[in-house]
């Protein structure tokens, strides 16, 4: 048995921590009450300032169809390194039979970047072409190599990708392009906010290496990438230069052995100042058909989490609305939803985060400190019971008898 005294009412236990916490201790009151769609918009602004975060990611991955560059199974490396980053992608196919290849795929991207900028949040499209190029009429064409097939003109695509309007300033841009003179379709644009850069397998006078005949550009990629396992993130630019460190390597062999050299990759950043970093998926995350995506702490007992409670002015509705958002913040600030409460005009919600959450998060929310926590839960989470509430008088519905349950 427990001695009453050492019990404290549900009130005063919300209200005050115990007096034997350090003066050094987290304030034990919750000073603010938040109002979600500010703190949403906080939290958005410190994950894509400091983690460089990307709320929705996808991308959009074209071929033609029956090429003779193996531009297929270029595609399903491709594949295979947007989901190490938790990129959703697309097939793209273009067929020789179609009498407009170009417009499908503009209308296509137009789609991809309207349902971005629907979200409000910052967000990335990756572009990726593996295949035959060919310079038509002084500019960059996307071509099957078969007689008889509408080309596919770059002048017409890069408006979808990189014009400002209509695309808002929140989606930053990623070109990849795997195919003979990539490099002219890197041309200066617009001097807007949003970071938009292309990485081509060779100049705009080369001819690259399809993987039907050698190792292809879009497998040096996949190679380069191998380099920065076990990260959380890479950017942009040192991919690039991990690219460009085996090139010099490869040459330096060529050179020695008299044989032709592999063109060189470019890469070009037509707008913006910040970088464009790319976040491994977290594989120890549950997948996005699971209920949650978010993170559960570590079970080993050694990790430490800190346990807080957020107060939110609302009810289950403002309740659900917080849980979807969380869902999309970057690794560094995922939390754990561990319970919620509602009162008379808010609710409370207890948080379980690693430190590292808890300061990103402490940035823009007035956290409640609770405890340190060891390991997960003790309590096995149990269904509420239903609780009778016996109608009297007034509050009774009209024919109903006062026995009635």
């Amino acid at each position: 048995m427990v001695d009453p005294s050492e019990l404290s009412s549900p009130t005063g236990s919300i209200q005050s921590a115990p007096s034997s916490l350090p003066s050094t201790a987290f304030p034990s009151t919750a000073r603010q009450v938040h109002q979600l769609p500010v703190l949403k918009e906080q939290l958005q602004k410190v994950a894509v300032a400091r983690a460089n975060y990307h709320v929705r990611k996808v991308a959009i991955l074209v071929r033609w169809l029956n090429d003779n560059t193996n531009a297929e199974d270029d595609v399903t490396t491709m594949a295979n390194l947007m989901e190490d980053f938790g990129i959703q992608h697309e097939s793209h196919i273009l067929r020789k039979t179609e009498m407009r290849p170009t417009w499908r795929l503009s209308h296509r991207i137009r789609e991809i970047a309207l349902e971005c900028e629907q979200t409000e949040q910052h967000c990335l499209i990756v572009f990726y072409y593996a295949g035959h190029g060919e310079i038509i009429d002084g500019g960059l064409n996307f071509v099957s190599g078969m007689p008889g097939t509408h080309p596919v003109p770059w002048s017409k695509i890069k408006p979808d990708l990189f014009a400002d309007n209509p695309v808002p300033e929140k989606i930053d841009v990623l070109t990849v392009l795997d195919c003979c003179y990539s490099g002219a379709a890197t041309r200066s644009g617009s001097q807007v906010s949003r970071t938009t850069q292309i990485i081509a397998a060779c100049s705009a006078h080369q001819l690259a290496n399809p993987r039907a005949q050698k190792t292809s550009f879009t497998q040096r990629i996949f190679r380069a990438v191998q380099k920065f396992k076990g990260q959380t993130s890479l950017t942009t630019a040192a991919l690039f230069q991990e690219i460009q460190r085996e090139a010099d390597q490869r040459e330096e062999q060529q050179r020695e052995k008299g044989i032709p050299m592999t063109p060189k990759p470019v890469m070009e950043t037509l707008t913006g100042i910040q970088p464009i970093k790319l976040h491994f998926k977290d594989t120890t995350m549950p997948s996005s058909s699971s209920p949650s995506r978010i993170p559960r702490p570590s079970r080993k007992v050694q990790e430490k989490n800190v346990l807080v409670k957020l107060t939110l002015q609302g009810h289950r509705r403002e309740y659900d609305i917080f849980k979807k958002a969380i869902e999309d913040l970057p690794d560094i600030m995922k939390v754990e939803v561990t319970d919620a409460y509602k009162t008379t005009q808010s609710i409370f919600i207890l948080l379980n985060m690693s430190w590292e959450s808890w300061t990103m998060w402490t940035m823009v929310a007035d956290l409640e400190f609770v405890g340190i926590t060891c390991g997960p839960s003790l309590r096995q989470p149990q269904p509420l019971a239903e609780i009778p509430v016996r109608v009297f008088g007034e509050n009774r519905r009209p024919g109903e008898t006062e026995n009635a349950k």
